[in-house]
């Protein structure tokens, strides 16, 4: 959910709400934001998974330095402690394996692309609308001239032949007739150019509710690419932190298997020395990007909702 979609829904909320399709465009949306919610909120359960992994590595660093000073000149189980830390880090595995965490962003993507899908086809009704009401305002304005025109042209006639018939003295009487009649065709082309005129205003007043419309379709547009831009970023991060934890799992395989030695252990603890400083930002960077989305689409809900319900007015 993009902050500036929800500034515009809330800055157009008559709009949003008088019009049924774009009313039932933003309903879908927000669902849709409750659903990227949820898979958000899986996604940092996951997180929270591999930062207990991270306390175990990084318990089996710290032990590794405590054991590499203690016990100088043994040559077994030196390490016996570390590798009891490294185990328990094998033994989590890899919480980002399985095919959940492919169907969360699998349904994610699905998700995105079906509300863009209708945002589009909104947009396209819209412009039909939009296009449909300019040319009725045209055709009204046109209409409005041809009226003023012929309702002048009779008044004209009128008086002018009424004039000559009394001036004359040919037809004296009806030429009175025509004077006093005037007025009744002038209230009569008030009449009538007033309605034309109501007519256009409530028309363009439609138009400008239509424009703001598609102003609001145009931005959800644009939201929705970002949006997908920025879970395509958290699912690239998530993908190398996932490779990283698998590498580390096999690198302490390579020390904790039957037939390893004191030497395999200290080459994988100074292996994992460089890499857990690593994991520890990949796995902060995934958890600060997935903390800012949720929250985001947390507030920008609440407030569209409160402008729904009318406590946000």
């Amino acid at each position: 959910v993009n902050q500036q979609v929800s500034d515009y829904i809330i800055g157009y909320g008559e709009v949003v709400w008088e019009n049924s399709t774009l009313r039932s465009l933003v309903e879908t949306y927000f669902e849709s934001a409750k659903k990227t919610l949820d898979i958000a909120e899986n996604v940092t359960e996951y997180v929270d998974e591999a930062k207990r992994g991270e306390r175990y590595i990084v318990a089996a660093v710290a032990q590794f330095e405590k054991d590499k000073e203690n016990d100088v000149g043994k040559k077994t189980k030196r390490y016996e402690n570390t590798l009891r830390e490294l185990k328990k880090f094998e033994a989590m595995g890899n919480p980002f394996d399985g095919d959940k965490f492919t169907t969360l962003f699998k349904l994610m993507h699905k998700e995105q692309e079906s509300l863009l899908e209708r945002v589009r086809e909104t947009k396209e009704k819209l412009d039909e609308e939009l296009k449909n009401i300019e040319m009725e305002i045209s055709s009204r304005k046109k209409w409005s001239i041809i009226s003023n025109v012929l309702f002048i042209g009779a008044f004209v006639a009128v008086a002018v032949g009424s004039m000559v018939l009394v001036c004359t003295g040919v037809g004296a009487g009806v030429g009175v007739a025509g004077l006093l009649s005037l007025p009744l065709i002038a209230i009569g082309w008030v009449g009538v150019h007033t309605i034309l005129e109501n007519k256009i205003q409530a028309r363009e007043k439609q138009e400008e509710a239509l424009k703001k419309a598609h102003r609001i379709a145009n931005e959800m547009d644009k939201g929705m690419e970002t949006d997908k831009v920025d879970m395509n970023s958290i699912s690239g991060k998530v993908h190398a932190l996932k490779s990283k934890i698998t590498s580390m799992l096999n690198a302490v395989k390579d020390a904790t298997e039957d037939g390893a030695n004191e030497v395999d252990t200290k080459q994988v603890m100074e292996t994992l020395t460089g890499d857990v400083v690593e994991l520890t930002e990949d796995i902060k960077a995934v958890g600060d990007d997935v903390a800012k989305y949720s929250k985001m689409i947390e507030e920008t809900s609440y407030h569209v909702l409160q402008k729904i319900t009318g406590s946000g007015k």
